[in-house]
């Protein structure tokens, strides 16, 4: 029986192979400004995405190029907001320009992890992408700080990710350690078949927790992605 899921990719973010991940995916998250990314950019993956009928997100994170929106910003609601509707914005001008529709927004990094765990952060987020419009789903983990508030106004995709291990609560190891990535094929592909079939994955610490995904992640700035993603199709059943 053929499974039916979604895998996404961050893209648009500077790594050369962009073109090589697109045939593997089922939608992307493009860099709209925030960490990196420019009008050029934006259109290069989004023209990209057109050609290979992959379906396109937005992919704002904290106005931080410095640190490639992967460190907390202190910066204030209004500010993070105002930052967040224009890098949406800028996206979804270029994605009407080359004539595809904006599918879904993905938080990017900091951001996306305080969401996650933040009231505050994740009304701040909403609040935002409600003067936006509601025409499109937001990609974020199950459970999350970001779904209860999201959920009344916004289609929520539940999101897992296929090359990042996970903490006993749940939460992604921080980059900072070792075993954050995972860039063994099998181990990757055994995360993706246990939560499509069983709805949990392996922590770091090999305790079996409940978590819900219909969109798998893969990064495309790393190394390992290209091998993990020709394992995945492979394996992945077709009929």
């Amino acid at each position: 029986m053929k499974w039916n899921i979604d895998i996404n990719c961050d893209l648009g973010e500077g790594a050369e192979n962009d073109e090589k991940i697109m045939p593997l995916i089922n939608s992307c998250n493009i860099a709209c400004g925030g960490h990196y990314g420019t009008d050029a950019t934006i259109e290069k993956a989004v023209t990209l995405a057109k050609k290979y009928g992959v379906k396109i997100g937005a992919h704002p994170s904290f106005p931080d190029p410095i640190n490639f929106g992967r460190a907390v910003m202190e910066i204030d609601a209004e500010a993070l907001k105002k930052s967040i509707i224009e890098q949406v914005q800028k996206f979804q001008k270029i994605a009407t320009q080359v004539g595809v529709p904006m599918n879904h927004v993905k938080l990017h990094g900091a951001l996306y992890n305080q969401a996650a765990k933040s009231i505050n952060v994740a009304e701040t987020v909403i609040e935002a992408l409600l003067q936006i419009g509601t025409d499109y789903a937001i990609y974020t983990p199950h459970n999350s700080a970001l779904e209860a508030i999201g959920q009344a106004h916004f289609e929520i995709i539940p999101e897992v990710f296929i090359d990042r291990t996970y903490q006993t609560d749940g939460s992604l190891t921080p980059r900072s350690q070792e075993n954050a990535m995972i860039i063994d094929p099998v181990k990757a592909w055994d995360q993706i078949k246990n939560c499509h079939l069983n709805n949990k994955v392996e922590t770091i610490t090999n305790k079996s927790i409940p978590l819900k995904g219909k969109t798998y992640c893969i990064h495309g700035d790393a190394a390992h992605c290209l091998k993990i993603l020709y394992y995945i199709k492979d394996q992945l059943p077709h009929a």
